[in-house]
This record gives C-alpha cells, sequence and structure tokens, in this order.
C-alpha cells in the first residue's frame, strides 16, 4: 500500500533526513487529516433576550481596549 511504503520510507533511518521528511509530509494527510471548522450562525431574530444579552456583553468584552497594532511598512492589522 501506498501509505504503508511512505511510513516505512520515513522511519528508514538509512535514508537521508530530507527523503524521510518528503514522505512524512505525503504520508501526513492519510494519518492525521487537517481539522476543518465549522461556524454556527443564528439569526439575531431567533435569539432569545438572555443571548442578545451575551452577545452584547460579549462584544463589549472583545473590544474593550482594542488597539490596532502596526506591523512593518506601516500597515495596520
Amino acid at each position: 500500500m501506498p501509505v504503508e511504503y511512505l511510513l516505512s520510507v520515513m522511519r528508514d533511518k538509512t535514508i537521508p533526513r530530507a527523503e524521510r521528511m518528503e514522505a512524512a509530509k505525503w504520508a501526513a494527510p492519510y494519518i492525521s487529516p487537517k481539522l476543518s471548522s465549522v461556524e454556527i450562525v443564528k439569526s439575531m431574530r431567533a435569539m432569545t433576550l438572555d443571548e442578545l444579552q451575551w452577545f452584547i456583553a460579549d462584544a463589549e468584552r472583545a473590544s474593550a481596549g482594542w488597539q490596532p497594532r502596526l506591523i512593518a511598512g506601516g500597515r495596520r492589522k
């Protein structure tokens, strides 16, 4: 099997490190798939009063003391 072969190359200490790293890079998606993110969006009209109050308080906490950071080149991040 291709993945088994890649893993055997990755584990073989007699093969140069660069080739072992390349084999690891190719095998990685089959061994440890990337995680995906899911965003759950709820309409404000569908929120309860408690949810709306929490949402407003959370937004106020997040924006309290917020200042843009300057990065190289003078752009804001």
